[in-house]
């Protein structure tokens, strides 16, 4: 017990508090809880990185705006995973945009092998490119709703 006017903390408070706080970092829906691991937040971080980059290099393709702006949507919801967990709503709908347009992409696709998607740098061929743009809006959609699984749990 501390004298009053006493300027030392009580530790039976001390400790109160810190098992306050230990208690609120591992409660689901916590912000510590949701960022979880630092190795998945600076995951999350790259992702949203590279998403940027892949962007920033559409300004060779012969539609540019319609990817660049996909390519952001996606950054944008990855980084505010980081921030605002309770934006997954939004990751929800840029995965199924992806999803829907990676459906209008699919027969064109399917005319080419896995392997020849990867073989040159140029485009070959109008299905090498639909192949490309194909696995691309997949790797966003499974992205994003990673993203927004990982949000709705929190």
């Amino acid at each position: 017990m501390t004298p009053a006017g006493s300027t030392m903390p009580d530790s039976g408070t001390a400790a109160s508090k810190a098992a306050t706080l230990e208690t609120k970092a591992a409660t689901p829906g916590s912000k510590a809880a949701t960022l979880g691991s630092k190795a998945v937040t600076l995951g999350i971080g790259a992702m949203g990185a590279l998403l940027v980059l892949g962007a920033a290099v559409q300004y060779n393709d012969p539609d540019p705006y319609s990817w660049a702006a996909l390519y952001l949507a996606a950054a944008a919801v990855s980084f505010a995973a980081l921030w605002i967990p309770p934006a997954w709503k939004i990751s929800g709908v840029v995965a199924a945009v992806a999803s829907i347009w990676a459906a209008t992409l699919a027969p064109a696709a399917w005319r080419t092998s896995f392997p020849d998607l990867f073989r040159s740098w140029e485009m070959m061929s109008i299905e090498m490119e639909g192949g490309r743009e194909f696995f691309g809006l997949l790797l966003v959609a499974a992205w994003t709703a990673y993203l927004a699984y990982r949000g709705r749990k929190a």
